[in-house]
């Protein structure tokens, strides 16, 4: 293997290294949606239920804040009627007076659920009346879980920490949710704040008062969790604030988990909704609370999204990589496309199998999006190299060349010029066949045919095909090298020359050769639907009856080469190194004309200088 050889595949594996380390980070925006697609939404766990604070209910309280005692007698009875104009003026979800706040907690937990968690801040004081509300209803509750503002560390400075008001926090337990803030799709949450590490994170606080024990946190320091997501948004069952309000709620809460938070974007100032895999479908960005909820549920229910570490991850896109295009490499045209298709709809359904059910996420941008095209693209290149390939083994490759470039659907129109045309014979290949046998017969013709094409196309003619034990060359007006008579009666001087150097034994190689030149139609020759390359014209058929009547003269030994008069005039090279050998009458020729002169003279030709050589 050469040097180079080990450089194209040492840079092809660190190509797909650096994909595979550089396509990892767009998997949460590109990857992942696309497993939850392929899984579909279930059912989330009933353990958890979400009292959403929307617009709607706001909108309905400041319009029922002068008949609260008729509409929602509960509620107006906690508040107390000095307390209701201040539900006249709220607009949105953050002016909720914290008096409403406390009669909801109430209310809630007259349906005994197993704890209360609120996604909604407690910092400072607001009025004497409406935190005596709120602090009476958090410690008639007795179950109450609050939320403890925690901002990280930012740079020169130290990380954030603010406490819910004291005497909400001794009534109740606190803890954080914190989701990482990063330009893309959400799908984790910080369960260990490295500033604040004895704080619980609300998911775990709460899964620990419902008596299930989470899983240890592994590392120290920041420690992150990814989501195992149910759905769009609304996939944790979210019942309206108001409903509790109204009365329209009267089931039992028993053994289950109530989430108080923002459930609507348009409620709020400030937007407490995050991008998700699931946002681009069905349904919009879901809520803090809900994936709040959607964090306890699942450590309730022991569900986890697992992400394999960076290095193993890494290696799963090399490996498939290194699969995948080593397909596309052994593979050609559709073949190659079918298979390298095949092998990603494998990966594909593997990895969404495992990641449905067991929640592991294999890396799939790098397999889709980088690999499968890439793959795909050298698929038709090899496709197109093969093609060619085949073209330039069964064409001339000037021909080839311009079949492989113009891409011609249709059949074109044959060439008409100036040319000369080379018919080649081997003289007793059926005695040499008989002499030697098949195998080495057919090893004897490859290495004829082999001196018939490098010597044609060293002089800068075409082999437009092989018949039999012999050849048609043609030399046109393309080249610049001499003229085209020159360039085939060199050619033909050259092919008895070298059969002269490789020829053993008592059956030394020997060839008939007919040279003529004049106006000729090379190329597409045959129906409209199946042709082949080909010459037509008069010269051709001379130079058919030429090597014809070499048998009728004394040849040399190794090559006979007959020319008509009309080409040895377009050489002067050659009638001075010509031997001519009279008029003869061509079979089927009879006073025919070639270009503007008779064709009756004709001409064997020996190359002078090398007699010796060819007659030895």
């Amino acid at each position: 293997m050469t040097l180079r050889s080990w450089s194209l595949r040492f840079g092809f594996v660190l190509l797909i290294l650096l994909t595979a380390v550089l396509s990892r980070p767009f998997d949460p925006d590109l990857g992942l949606p696309l497993f939850y697609q392929f899984r579909g939404a279930v059912d989330a766990p009933e353990q958890a239920i979400i009292v959403g604070l929307d617009k709607t209910g706001v909108d309905w309280l400041a319009f029922n804040a002068d008949r609260l005692d008729q509409n929602a007698p509960d509620l107006a009875q906690c508040m107390g009627p000095e307390n209701w104009p201040q539900l006249a003026r709220s607009s949105n979800v953050e002016e909720l007076p914290r008096a409403f706040l406390g009669c909801l907690i109430q209310l809630i937990s007259n349906r005994g659920p197993g704890a209360i968690v609120t996604d909604i801040h407690f910092y400072g004081a607001t009025d004497p009346e409406n935190d005596r509300i709120l602090e009476q209803a958090i410690a008639a509750a007795g179950n109450v879980i609050l939320l403890e503002k925690v901002q990280a560390n930012v740079p020169n400075g130290s990380a954030l920490r603010e406490k819910p008001a004291a005497r909400f926090a001794q009534h109740a337990q606190a803890g954080f949710f914190v989701v990482e803030w990063r330009s893309g799709d959400t799908y984790r949450y910080v369960e260990r704040q490295q500033d604040f590490p004895a704080l619980p994170s609300i998911p775990r606080l709460t899964a620990q008062t419902m008596g299930v024990t989470p899983p240890p946190i592994e590392g120290l320091g920041q420690s992150f969790k990814n989501l195992w997501l149910y759905g769009p948004a609304g996939s944790v069952r979210t019942v309206p604030f108001i409903d509790f309000v109204t009365g329209d709620f009267a089931e039992s809460l028993d053994g289950k988990v109530v989430f108080v938070g923002a459930s609507n974007p348009k409620g709020v100032a400030r937007r407490d909704d995050f991008e998700t895999a699931w946002s681009s479908s069905r349904g919009g960005d879901i809520p803090g609370v809900e994936l709040g909820a959607t964090a306890f549920l699942n450590i309730m229910n022991g569900q986890s999204l697992v992400r394999l570490p960076f290095g193993l991850d890494v290696l799963v896109i090399v490996l498939a990589g290194l699969v995948q295009l080593a397909v596309a490499f052994s593979f050609s045209g559709f073949r190659g496309i079918v298979a390298v298709v095949a092998l990603t709809i494998g990966y594909v359904a593997l990895a969404t199998g495992l990641f449905t059910l067991n929640g592991v996420w294999l890396p799939l941008t790098a397999v889709l999006f980088v690999f499968l095209p890439v793959g795909i693209l050298i698929s038709i290149i090899r496709g197109y190299l093969d093609t060619s390939a085949m073209l330039y083994r069964f064409l001339p490759k000037r021909i080839a060349s311009a079949l492989v470039r113009e891409h011609a659907r249709e059949r074109t129109e044959a060439l008409v010029t100036d040319a000369t045309v080379m018919i080649i014979d081997l003289v007793g290949s059926t005695r040499l066949a008989g002499q030697l046998g098949e195998g080495e017969f057919n090893r004897q013709m490859t290495k004829f045919f082999n001196i018939l094409n490098e010597s044609v196309e060293a002089h800068s003619g075409m082999v437009l095909k092989y018949t039999g034990d012999g050849a048609l060359a043609l030399f046109d007006t393309s080249s610049s090298r001499m003229t085209h008579a020159d360039r085939a009666l060199d050619a033909a001087a050259s092919i008895g020359q070298r059969l002269k150097v490789v020829s053993t034994g008592d059956t030394p190689l020997s060839v008939r050769i007919g040279v003529s030149s004049g106006r000729v139609a090379v190329g597409e020759i045959g129906a409209d639907s199946r042709s082949s390359i080909d010459v037509l014209g008069n010269p051709a058929n001379i130079a058919a009856r030429l090597e014809e009547l070499g048998r009728e003269v004394s040849g040399a030994k190794y090559a006979t080469i007959l020319a008509s008069e009309y080409t040895i005039e377009l050489s002067d090279r050659w009638q001075r190194r010509s031997l001519s050998i009279g008029a003869k009458e061509i079979r089927g020729r009879d006073n025919a004309l070639f270009g503007d002169r008779p064709v009756k003279p004709l001409w064997r030709i020996v190359w002078v200088v090398s007699y010796a050589a060819l007659t030895a």
